[in-house]
């Protein structure tokens, strides 16, 4: 099974922030949730806000700092 790059993503509740992760798709067969291994998950844990998150294929992380300053949002970047 191919290594697969995925972006993590959410918003903050107050809609001012916006925070990002990438990370490598680590998932069986299932049809209804996703592994992904990151560089420190403890810190998406401690650090990240919103309530949803969105996950996408690839790495996506400079378009949405992009994003972030076209919209005026702070910007975080677990890296």
């Amino acid at each position: 099974m191919p290594v697969l790059d995925v972006s993590l993503s959410g918003v903050s509740w107050d809609m001012d922030s916006l925070w990002t992760r990438d990370g490598t798709e680590d998932t069986g067969a299932c049809r209804v949730c996703i592994g992904v291994k990151v560089k420190d998950a403890k810190e998406i844990v401690r650090e990240a806000f919103g309530h949803h998150q969105a996950l996408v294929y690839g790495d996506y992380t400079e378009e949405l700092e992009k994003l972030a300053k076209l919209m005026d949002l702070n910007f975080s970047n677990f890296e």
